[in-house]
């Protein structure tokens, strides 16, 4: 490691300084400013990530900082310092043990309006924007919410999450990708949302069991790894992307739609993590797009191809390849059946403007939510991309939008779709370039209206009625 990879300490404030004034960032998002900070007298300064902590005090000011805290040491006492952040990491463990003891302590009271939790991280891209519209869903129906973010300068951790829980006592949490039901309350309902293929889902580990733990799946494909984890099916419950209707509906002021696609979304081989470590991966990405274009990519030949890539060393896990490898080969794919189609196209997000042939198409990145609703408003169609589900959330925004998705279906999509008369399918390149002026039996609207962030809202309601009521039941019963 290095002075550029890591957070700080310095002895001296000099070189704090001028290691601060480069503003580098530990990550590709952004989301982490490496942390500089310096021993001796604190001095004016107006970086905010040029943090004076003295050694003297080491560990008390880490904590109520609680920004991240250094790897890298640069001092003459480094071996002071590490025995230092041994007790600090010593300490955080003793202050998060006293913390669950007190939140399993408290006594919920269901009695009064319902507080819920939720906590995301800084820059988290879709998790963070979904948790963000859970937040805002939940206050217009009522509900006390407290939502934890941290910055660029601090982590999200249990121990952050603990303070609060043990002061807000919620009687509901909601978790994306997590289960982090060892930090809450015996009575707390904890909803944890599968989106990805998070590595728990895949790894050796039980998940913990609580009554009140429900878990929702976002594809069918989660539903195997949950039920290996122990998960029963009455605690599973599929729950599809939702529709944010602040920010995507039809614009009174639009103007008239012109006869194009677009596509809005990312290159995974670029952008998205673990499949960018694959992108040079050309022998297999060539073997797997050629069975793709085929139509020989089934779940038996992926898992096969997977065996024989892990026992070669070209990847790190089994399911990197269906889950990851394979929907960024598919994207990737279907863009080039797009761009040899008879209808206009429209290229948006990052990574595409690495491939020569969609440079014609490509307009760049759509930067908010008002850029994607123009840009839908704007639009024909719209071209949806992923081998193992309908309902993405692309679909969703362009739904209440008014543009007609035209959704890509692959032999390995089992997912039931309740709206194919409201949408447009393709299974192969000649049927993509049939597409255009053909519009779906039914209105491409109802899709946003049947899935919204307050259904979504009252079904975890009623969840948490039905929990309540047959405690209720038991209790009267013994």
């Amino acid at each position: 490691m290095s002075l550029q990879t890591e957070d700080c300490y310095f002895e001296s404030y000099s070189d704090a300084l001028q290691q601060a004034k480069q503003s580098v960032y530990l990550n590709r998002t952004k989301s982490k400013l490496q942390l500089c900070y310096y021993d001796g007298k604190a001095q004016d300064n107006a970086l905010p990530n040029l943090i004076n902590v003295p050694i003297e005090n080491f560990e008390e000011t880490l904590l109520t900082l609680q920004t991240r805290h250094p790897t890298f040491i640069v001092h003459q006492q480094a071996q002071i310092i590490k025995d230092k952040l041994s007790q600090l990491h010593q300490r955080v463990t003793e202050k998060s043990k006293t913390l669950k003891k007190l939140i399993r302590s408290q006594t919920i009271n269901f009695n009064e309006p319902h507080r819920v939790y939720l906590n995301a991280e800084y820059m988290g891209r879709v998790v963070l924007r979904i948790t963000e519209l859970l937040k805002d869903a939940f206050i217009k129906a009522g509900y006390k919410v407290k939502f934890d973010i941290n910055d660029q300068l601090s982590d999200m951790n249990d121990l952050k999450r603990l303070q609060s829980i043990a002061e807000f006592q919620p009687h509901i949490t909601v978790n994306i990708n997590r289960i982090r039901n060892d930090i809450i309350n015996d009575s707390t309902f904890n909803y944890i949302w599968f989106m990805d293929p998070t590595l728990c889902l895949y790894d050796n580990s039980k998940f913990k069991y609580r009554e009140r733990d429900h878990y929702f799946y976002l594809i069918d494909n989660f539903v195997s790894p949950l039920l290996a984890k122990g998960v029963t099916h009455d605690k599973m419950t599929k729950q599809k992307f939702a529709t944010n209707s602040d920010s995507f509906y039809l614009e009174s002021t639009a103007q008239e739609r012109k006869n194009k696609m677009v596509f809005i979304g990312n290159d995974y081989f670029h952008v998205g993590d673990p499949t960018n470590e694959y992108r040079h991966q050309t022998e297999m990405i060539n073997e797997l797009s050629a069975l793709f274009n085929e139509q020989k990519l089934d779940l038996l030949t992926i898992n096969d191809l997977a065996r024989k890539y892990k026992e070669k060393g070209v990847i790190r896990s089994h399911e990197h390849v269906e889950m990851f490898i394979f929907t960024a080969i598919v994207r990737l794919e279907v863009l080039k059946w797009a761009v040899n189609s008879n209808i206009e196209l429209e290229i948006y997000g990052e990574g595409w403007e690495n491939y020569q042939e969609f440079i014609p198409f490509y307009r760049g990145v759509l930067e908010t939510d008002d850029d994607v609703r123009k840009v839908y408003n704007s639009s024909k169609y719209c071209l949806l991309a992923h081998p193992q589900y309908f309902y993405q959330q692309r679909m969703m925004e362009a739904s209440a939008c008014g543009a007609i998705p035209v959704v890509y279906k692959d032999i390995t999509n089992t997912e039931q779709c309740d709206h194919l008369d409201n949408i447009l399918t393709f299974t192969n390149q000649a049927e993509l370039n049939n597409i255009k002026n053909k519009h779906p039996r039914l209105d491409v609207q109802q899709i946003a209206s049947d899935n919204s962030y307050k259904q979504l809202i009252r079904s975890i309601q009623e969840h948490v009625n039905d929990g309540l009521n047959d405690t209720q039941h038991n209790e009267l019963n013994n």
